[in-house]
């Protein structure tokens, strides 16, 4: 009785709050996709068709580039193995500069 009470419970707090329940691969995946990144690398897309004719558009496009290839970095480290079966709670941005995962792990390693 007290589990199901519980699950209940859990099930109105994560609907109420709109976050969801997962593993930190979903909630490290969700949360690049809310920042600039993705639309980075969609904007340089786009800006690969526009001619470049002075520095300043060659400055935008490579900062671009780094942004692009900065958020696929992360992606890249967000799917890792390990992060799999880690549960995590993502949807809300209640911490709005979040401890980076490198950090965390060199502050349980002790280093």
């Amino acid at each position: 009785m007290r589990l199901r009470m519980l699950s209940v419970f859990c099930i109105f707090v994560s609907l109420s709050l709109n976050c969801f329940i997962g593993s930190h691969r979903d909630a490290c995946k969700y949360n690049l996709k809310e920042s600039s990144g993705e639309a980075d690398c969609e904007l340089l897309t786009i800006s690969a068709f526009v001619p470049t004719q002075n520095n300043i558009n060659e400055n935008v496009v490579s900062a671009l580039m780094l942004s692009c290839y900065q958020y696929y970095e992360k992606l890249k480290e967000c799917n890792k193995e390990e992060y799999k079966y880690m549960p995590a709670i993502y949807g809300m941005n209640v911490n709005p500069n979040p401890i980076s995962t490198s950090a965390l792990e060199r502050i349980a390693s002790g280093k």
